[in-house]
């Protein structure tokens, strides 16, 4: 075999194309904030776009003025999970330990907790009625004098605490305990799901979502807790914030948005690090926040750039105006099947003029509606483990409804990135990070994942086989390597 001939293919399906797209994809509306600190960050709250706390690692707290953000004093070292404000001027945090402290205006306090078990999130209908869970199924409740502790009717470590009111408080957590305070006492909620929840925020006591680990999203009406479909299974959520029951955000590493129809992966900009979101808060469904690891807080301003119109654009007047003469725009529906080894619960993704994400039925269908006339689609199915024939549809302009887009699914070989680095390993998650947020959105992105698609059981078979191959693609891969984190940066 001429390993050096594949070199060179290798290099010209791979460092190529990356040059042709680099920074020539979508703008963020999510953009990076200074911090002015690397420690991880957990949670963030504020009283108002311009008082905003966020609180990390080894006692970290940061405040944002609407300008700059600045580190505080906090007085101790311990790990801050959590932070709730009241108002500007009385902010509770807890942290390990059995910390919590207390900022009054002017200056960080400890506050006497009566545990050394570990609280993480915390919330309050008011200053003198604020409540803290933790592990083992920790509830504990500040009057405005004391803090004490109250039965929770669990021994599961308790994630995350959100209310309506003082009568009407949630708290999620481990093994999907749900649990609901009436104000009286708590009691669990049912149905018992699977998985572990992070995260739980309402726009009232009967429109509650609550999030969790492989891409759990459960919704409350005030009577029963059902399952939503969050188009990922892979993700885990840590967070969920929103300015209203139709404007709802979820954080993990990517972030989803729910606009009361569906929910779907946002464009958050931000440097690759898998699982680095920790906490999410908004003043407006216009101005929201989130932090994470390494100091990382984003920040959301409501009005997303779309993507490169000089790649994407079509002529939609013409269109329009020969087909109709209502005042009501043409639309259309994309649809297909997915048949093979898998078909249920398929994640499919709607890219181009629109970007919109779908699970199969169980009977493998999926459908896109209510599409605008003469809008650039490309189609992408995808499930961890499997590949598609053909990877994508592209439609270039959508003058008809296109029913019959159909798939088929089969078990997927391993990729030369997981040969190479593993199949867990940090830089192949980096390499399918790429694949989905940077190559997809772009037509030479897409012209070279069907080079990969074309090329990558032979490049496997022949590594397979020459381990001196296998560290030539290595050696290949490497080299680039800084070029692709510039790309998703």
């Amino acid at each position: 075999m001429n390993t050096k001939l594949f070199k060179v293919m290798i290099t010209a399906f791979i460092v190529v194309p990356l040059l042709s797209i680099a920074k020539d994809g979508a703008i963020a509306a999510w953009t990076p904030m200074n911090s002015g600190t690397t420690e991880y960050l957990l949670d963030v709250w504020g009283n108002s776009g311009s008082d905003v706390f966020a609180v990390g690692e080894n006692g970290t707290i940061v405040h944002y003025d609407g300008s700059n953000w600045s580190a505080m004093s906090s007085g101790t070292t311990e790990h801050l999970f959590g932070v709730w404000c009241n108002t500007g001027s009385d902010v509770f945090v807890v942290g390990a330990k059995g910390t919590i402290l207390h900022y009054d205006g002017i200056s960080w306090n400890s506050m006497a907790s009566g545990t050394t078990v570990y609280p993480y999130k915390l919330w309050g209908s008011s200053g003198s009625d604020v409540f803290a869970v933790g592990s083992n199924g920790t509830v504990l409740h500040y009057n405005g004098t004391n803090w004490s502790s109250m039965s929770s009717a669990t021994g599961e470590s308790l994630r995350a605490i959100w209310g309506s009111l003082g009568s009407d408080v949630f708290a999620v957590g481990d093994n999907s305990i749900k649990v609901h305070y009436n104000g009286t006492s708590w009691s669990p909620m049912l149905p018992a799901t699977t998985g572990h929840l992070n995260g739980i925020w309402g726009s009232s006591g009967s429109d509650v979502f609550a999030v969790g680990s492989s891409g759990t999203i459960l919704y409350y009406d005030g009577t029963t807790w059902t399952t939503m479909s969050s188009g990922t299974s892979t993700d885990s959520f840590t967070d969920v914030w929103g300015s209203s029951g139709i404007d709802v955000f979820a954080v993990a590493y990517p972030i989803f948005h729910y606009d009361g129809t569906s929910w779907s992966e946002m464009d958050s900009g931000s440097a690759w690090s898998p699982w680095s979101l920790n906490g999410i808060w908004g003043s407006s469904g216009s101005d929201v926040f989130a932090v994470g690891s390494n100091g990382t807080i984003l920040h959301y301003d409501g009005n997303p750039t779309p993507t490169s119109t000089t790649t994407l654009a079509v002529t939609t007047t013409t269109v329009l105006a020969s087909t109709t003469t209502s005042s009501s725009p043409l639309t259309f529906t994309i649809a297909g099947r997915i048949t093979g080894a898998v078909s249920t619960n398929v994640q499919v993704e709607l890219l181009g003029d629109v970007s919109q994400m779908v699970s199969t039925d169980v009977s493998g269908y999926y459908e896109f509606t209510n599409l605008a006339a003469g809008g650039f689609c490309v189609i992408v199915p995808r499930l961890q483990g499997y590949v598609f024939e053909p990877p994508q549809h592209e439609i270039p302009n959508l003058l008809n409804d296109e029913l019959n887009r159909d798939f088929v699914s089969s078990v997927a070989p391993l990729c030369a990135a997981e040969i190479v680095y593993g199949k867990g390993s940090e830089t192949t998650q980096l390499l399918r990070y790429l694949r989905k947020n940077v190559l997809e959105k772009t037509p030479a992105g897409q012209e070279m994942i069907k080079l990969y698609y074309e090329w990558s059981p032979v490049i496997v078979e022949i590594m397979e086989e020459d381990e001196a191959f296998k560290e030539n693609v290595k050696e290949i891969i490497d080299g680039v390597l800084p070029l692709i984190r510039e790309i998703v940066e």
